[in-house]
């Protein structure tokens, strides 16, 4: 089951998760979250929802110190958030040890700490926090964990060349693809995006690299005049037949009014699920 993705422009990372919760044969569409804000951190699992709800509710995980970046922020993960999941999963009933033969190397006879996979996204940058509690950070400026990772990271390299998609765009149709490729990832998608990075000059120091191409002169979308114009990828299937031939360069959907409207004569009327589905916060800047 499941389908979590996360998109950074080196500044901020927007999350996305599907409502699927299945065992086997049965599936339930479930109200609360797979994608979530915990302080700082946004934060994706799969594995359990039982270990989702301790992320959300029962873990308190420290801050990076202001500033850190790369290397160092990578050592804080490792060895200070990483133990206070560990020890809120062992308060609450959920962390395991499972045993091991003694003569395989790094494992002792009582066995080894074991919880789950999630994702985190934290000062522009994303994090897997696997089962054995390895911190992994992709070069690719995107991550999907989940049994529809294959079809939503294969959608979002596809989308790296356009460089107008916005990041929520960019996990939007990441899910779509999962959904159409995996029987356990269903709608509606929930998404939640981290603030801007609080030492902007720290990116250089190391991230994940941007999307190729992309230029931004403030808030406004500059697209490269080699990229045609896509009005395809730009808004929801649902509104497509009522498109003009072409749009203006920077004209996106979430500065439309809300609702498909084709100058000089009548849309259909419907809002636009992007328009429902982002908070402020996940379409702010």
């Amino acid at each position: 089951m499941t389908c979590i993705v996360a998109v950074t422009d080196g500044e901020r990372v927007v999350m996305g998760g599907d409502s699927a919760g299945a065992a086997g044969t049965d599936l339930m569409l479930r109200s609360d979250p797979k994608v979530f804000r915990n302080g700082e951190y946004g934060v994706g699992f799969t594995t359990s929802f039982r270990m989702g709800q301790i992320l959300r509710f029962g873990a308190v995980l420290p801050e990076p110190p202001v500033g850190a970046s790369g290397e160092e922020l990578e050592r804080f993960l490792v060895t200070e958030l990483v133990e206070a999941v560990r020890d809120a999963f062992e308060a609450r009933g959920f962390g395991k040890r499972v045993r091991t033969p003694v003569e395989k190397t790094g494992y002792t006879e009582e066995g080894q700490a074991w919880g789950g996979l999630f994702l985190l996204g934290v000062r522009g940058r994303i994090f897997q926090v696997r089962q054995d509690f390895q911190v992994a950070s992709p070069k690719a400026p995107y991550s999907a964990i989940g049994r529809g990772a294959p079809a939503a990271l294969g959608a979002l390299h596809a989308l790296g060349p356009i460089p107008a998609l916005s990041l929520e765009e960019r996990a939007e149709r990441a899910l779509w693809a999962a959904e159409a490729g995996c029987t356990t990832v269903r709608g509606p998608f929930s998404f939640i995006a981290t603030s801007q990075v609080r030492n902007p000059m720290a990116l250089a120091a190391g991230g994940q690299a941007s999307w190729p191409g992309a230029r931004r002169s403030g808030n406004r979308c500059r697209w490269p005049r080699t990229v045609p114009r896509m009005p395809s990828a730009l808004f929801p299937r649902s509104c497509l037949p009522h498109l003009p031939a072409w749009i203006p360069r920077c004209r996106r959907l979430r500065r439309l009014e809300g609702r498909c409207a084709v100058p000089g004569r009548r849309g259909c009327g419907r809002t636009p699920t992007s328009s429902i589905a982002w908070s402020s916060m996940a379409r702010g800047r």
